[in-house]
């Protein structure tokens, strides 16, 4: 019998192999026993029990570690019978099963089956996802070097839609991981996301969203999704609007981060700055707004189109929504190979449509009123990185 200690030194062994994809042959049995319709536990656990035999037999024999005879083990190693749509009945799977299945995949194909049998039992997914999501906090260094791995992207946002609760000040603890982390773990979703997560999940509780954006040691862009998720829940009517702008009036002038001061005018020119106009128009004399991303002339576009109007579109934002459906919000995204998201708009017909000051200019005629670059956007200077990992920095 093989012990614990044995038995998770050989996991671990596996898990680099997989990370380091070397030797290959591993993380192609490993992608070859998941498609077969192993979980990824499992499939691990089969590689592990081979990668034993082959230091047993090399320790055995005094000679050097045999890769090409580890990779002909490798190969010997069946997998189940491939559950497609037609046989696997997601009903059947325990609900511990189901959410090991869709912790790690690296086909990328999106487990609508799963994610909607997890759906349907809420109240038995909800302690395992809140466990899952502990395991990723705590742990985050680990899981943050494993690009395969997607178990606290769809426990967040299960939990979200769920409204528990009990996630808030997990995800606010993930959200604020120093050192780069919480953008390792969730990538583009910390600033695509964020804001609609907290919205979603805090119920009445702001003042953890405000000492979120208050955090100078918290990612800049993660400070500003609490800013963005504050507007949100005005904008659903559970937050007075009086108090959300008296608090952006009141931090405004104390920031000194120029990217911070940006967004913050960018996202009350998206929900009418009248209210802290001054403050806005001191931004700029005092040169603390970046006027590539958004030019004074857009603020007083904004303020021009009047409130009611402003209001209204932003209500139909998708940016400044809860979450309500975790398969509609990830099913489109590119990290999936198979998903039936809508393509999206050329990049310029965005910017003509989504702001109603961009207008052609005829030659000669100084540009005034730059279009407003999002930092998701690709970033003008052609580098093609996003404009936020790039001149948005």
């Amino acid at each position: 019998m093989v012990s614990r200690e044995l038995k998770v030194t050989m996991l671990e062994a596996v898990d680099n192999q997989l990370s380091m994809n070397e030797p290959k042959c591993t993380k192609d049995t490993f992608e070859r026993l998941i498609a077969s319709g192993c979980s990824p536990q499992e499939a691990k656990e089969s590689i592990a029990e081979v990668l034993l035999d082959r230091i047993t037999a090399s320790l055995a024999t005094g000679e050097a570690f045999d890769e090409a005879d580890f990779g002909k083990r490798l190969a010997s190693i069946e997998g189940k019978r491939k559950q497609n749509p037609a046989t696997f009945d997601p009903s059947e799977e325990t609900m511990a099963e189901l959410i090991e299945r869709i912790k790690c995949d690296p086909a990328r194909i999106f487990p609508e089956a799963e994610l909607t049998e997890i759906i349907a039992r809420k109240e038995e997914a909800i302690p395992l996802l809140l466990a899952l999501l502990k395991e990723v906090r705590d742990n985050a260094e680990k899981y943050s070097n494993d690009f395969d791995y997607f178990g606290h992207i769809y426990a967040v946002f299960l939990l979200v839609q769920f409204r528990a609760k009990e996630a808030y000040p997990i995800v606010l603890e993930l959200f604020s991981l120093p050192n780069g982390l919480a953008d390792k773990l969730f990538g583009d979703a910390v600033t695509d996301y964020a804001g609609r997560i907290m919205a979603s999940i805090c119920g009445d509780d702001v003042a953890p969203l405000k000492q979120l954006a208050e955090n100078e040691d918290a990612d800049k862009y993660v400070r500003v999704e609490a800013l963005i998720a504050l507007a949100i829940l005005t904008l659903h009517g559970e937050l007075e609007r009086k108090e959300l702008m008296a608090y952006y009036k009141e931090l405004l002038p104390t920031i000194d981060n120029m990217t911070i001061v940006t967004l913050l005018i960018n996202l009350c020119t998206d929900i009418y700055p009248g209210e802290v106009y001054d403050e806005i128009k001191a931004a700029y004399e005092n040169d603390k707004v970046d006027y590539f991303m958004i030019g004074m002339e857009s603020v007083d576009h904004s303020m021009r189109e009047g409130e009611v109007s402003v209001l209204a579109r932003a209500k139909r934002n998708i940016h400044l929504q809860k979450i309500d459906d975790t398969i509609d919000e990830l099913m489109g995204w590119a990290y999936f190979k198979y998903n039936r998201g809508p393509v999206k708009e050329n990049y310029f017909e965005q910017l003509m449509n989504n702001d109603a000051g961009f207008m052609p200019k005829s030659k000669g005629t100084p540009v005034v009123n730059e279009p407003k670059i999002g930092r998701n956007d690709p970033c003008p200077c052609g580098s093609g990185k996003k404009y936020k990992k790039c001149c948005g920095k």
